[in-house]
């Protein structure tokens, strides 16, 4: 069983009082890829919903969850993404996944206490190729960039 893990680091410039915190990493859960064709996918929304095309989920995976906090209250923040993704690679080589996308809202609006918080899901391809997964935890980091 393969078990993809995302971890996302946010990249931001913003006070010094102004933090955010990564509360829970991307997980796609355990999967398992029944064909490697072009369209192996699995999508996993924000709100915990996932669903797979040649893919089998055995165990559900969850989305990241990011805290944000010391922003000011009711202050708009806004998310974007470069788009180009890193493979997901186990750590001994071998066939990768490929992120296709990151799903998240592209803004959020702090509470009265200048908090925030922000589900991040995706979209993972299998490579295509016909080649096998081995059985192994497969990750990568991911940047996001916040502006207010």
């Amino acid at each position: 069983m393969i078990k993809p893990i995302l971890l996302l680091s946010a990249f931001y410039s913003v006070n010094a009082l102004s933090q955010v915190t990564v509360l829970e990493p991307l997980s796609f859960g355990t999967i398992v890829v029944v064909e490697n064709t072009p369209s192996s996918s699995v999508t996993l929304l924000p709100s915990g919903t996932s669903s797979g095309t040649n893919i089998h989920i055995m165990r559900n995976g969850y989305p990241a969850e990011l805290l944000f906090e010391g922003f000011g209250a009711r202050v708009q923040i806004n998310i974007t993404d470069s788009g180009v993704h890193q493979p997901l690679t186990r750590i001994n080589g071998g066939t990768a996944f490929t992120l296709d996308n990151i799903i998240y809202a592209n803004s959020i609006v702090t509470n009265a206490y200048g908090m925030a918080t922000l589900k991040i899901g995706g979209q993972l391809s299998a490579s295509g190729d016909g080649q096998l997964y081995l059985d192994d935890n497969y990750s990568t980091t991911v940047e996001i960039t916040i502006a207010y």
